[in-house]
Parts: structure tokens; sequence; C-alpha cells
């Protein structure tokens, strides 16, 4: 992964919907059958003369057709975690649009409780950056907000400099 990337979470969400759909599933394609095997007439099953007492060609058509439902399903989510997957795999080998070599990121907060005017919050990042830009190696330093990686695109405010917005 690249140095940017997000760390891979736990999505409730998702967990929640995975566990209901697997628990729909299981009951419907495992209780059902057994509703309907219960209701079998045991006393004539168990007659010589009887060996197709137990199902009637009707209820053997609807089992077999869950049997081939359930394996329908399950090569529907095998074939769709692959995709999604694949897809990972290429996003996360995307370029971002910039070079990330030789850089670093960092996330600082300042409390505001520690500044008493805008102004005094303003030095004291222009300080960090003065020390920052002194450091040997390093070719620039800036502050955004929101940070790039972590804000949506539609609060992203880009001017260039030298262009003034009406």
């Amino acid at each position: 992964m690249r140095e940017f990337d997000y760390v891979v979470r736990f999505d409730w969400p998702v967990f929640s919907f995975a566990a209901g759909a697997m628990l729909l599933v299981g009951l419907g394609f495992g209780l059902l059958p057994a509703v309907r095997a219960s209701r079998t007439n045991l006393r004539g099953a168990m007659r010589a003369g009887a060996r197709g007492a137990t199902l009637d060609r009707a209820s053997r058509r609807l089992l077999g057709s869950f049997v081939v439902a359930e394996l329908a399903i399950a090569a529907a989510l095998l074939i769709a975690s692959l995709a999604a997957a694949q897809y990972f795999r290429k996003l996360a080998n995307e370029p971002w649009g910039f070079s990330t070599e030789r850089r670093t990121a960092s996330i600082v907060a300042f409390a505001d409780r520690l500044f008493t005017t805008p102004a005094a919050k303003q030095r004291s990042i222009e300080g960090i950056l003065t020390q920052l830009r002194a450091i040997r190696g390093v070719v620039t330093a800036t502050v955004t907000g929101p940070s790039p990686m972590n804000a949506q695109r539609d609060l992203m405010s880009c001017t260039p400099e030298g262009v003034q917005t009406t």
C-alpha cells in the first residue's frame, strides 16, 4: 500500500447487512425443507409397498429448486467478492495524480484555547513552517485545511497563486 492510503477498518453497516442476509438465507433454505419434511406421513413411509410416499413430485421439485437457488446465490456472492477484490487491488495501485515519493504528511491539531487571537495562531503556524523549511533537505512545507487526503471533494477549495476570486 502507498503511504497515503487509508487503513482498512471494520464497517458495521456492511457487516450487519451481510449477517442479516446470511441469517435470512440460512433460515429460508434450511428451515422450510425441515418443516416440509416434518409433515411427511411416517407410518405410510415405513410400509414396504410405499417407496415413494415420502415426497410427492411437486415437493421434490420445490426442494430441488431450493438447491439450485442456493448454488446460484453462492456463485453470485463468490463472483461479487472476486470483483470487489480486483477493484480494490486496482484502486490501491492507481496513481494519486501527484508524486508521493520523498514526501511526508502529518496531521497537527491546534487547540483554539491555546491562542488568544487568530493572529497569534497564524504567527505560531508561520513559525513552525519557517522551522520546517530550515531543515536540510526540505524543499517546501505548507499547511492545508482540510487535509487533501481526508476532505470530501466538494469541501476542497483550490486557488492557485496569483488568481483572485470575487
